[in-house]
């Protein structure tokens, strides 16, 4: 099963990487039609296929733990093999996602409060829009991946639930 595990993550972070190029090539003309000075086409636009890619992942993943929990509570249902879970769920789509490259952009927070980033007239410590706007999309961004990723997690469990 390891190998299959292995080519499942190999398929897995091409197909990704497919859909995040996608995504950048369909965004791309809006971030240079913009001047740079909008926050949401600088900073969060370019960041969307990776909001895109880890909410269809985590529906696909609870649409196939759905469908596996469905497959064992009632046999009958079954019309796949769940020895293939953890190809499809750890290899294929623990690869398509890419949650620590979102982590990487929202790491950026501490350098940007060390380089004095607040702007003047506020206090240190800001409103939470502030802090979501001014401080780091990296921030907005993995806020939005927790909130669409949960949602989506719980629509593929119970889609998979009811095959």
């Amino acid at each position: 099963m390891v190998p299959w595990v292995a080519l499942g993550g190999a398929a897995g972070a091409a197909t990704g990487w497919l859909v995040l190029t996608a995504g950048a090539v369909l965004v791309g003309p809006w971030i240079r039609g913009g001047d740079g000075g909008d926050w949401f086409l600088g900073e969060v636009l370019p960041l969307l296929p990776l909001v895109a890619v880890n909410t269809l992942g985590a529906f696909l993943l609870g649409l196939l733990w759905g469908a596996s929990r469905a497959a064992a509570a009632d046999p009958s249902r079954r019309t796949w093999d769940p020895r293939w879970v953890p190809a499809l769920g750890t290899g294929f789509l623990g690869s398509f996602t890419s949650i620590s490259l979102a982590l990487v952009w929202t790491a950026e927070v501490p350098t940007w409060l060390g380089s004095g980033g607040l702007r003047s007239g506020l206090s240190p410590f800001g409103t939470a829009v502030d802090v979501l706007v001014h401080v780091s999309p990296g921030l907005t961004v993995l806020a939005a991946m927790i909130l669409l990723g949960t949602a989506a997690a719980a629509a593929g469990l119970r889609t998979g639930a009811r095959r």
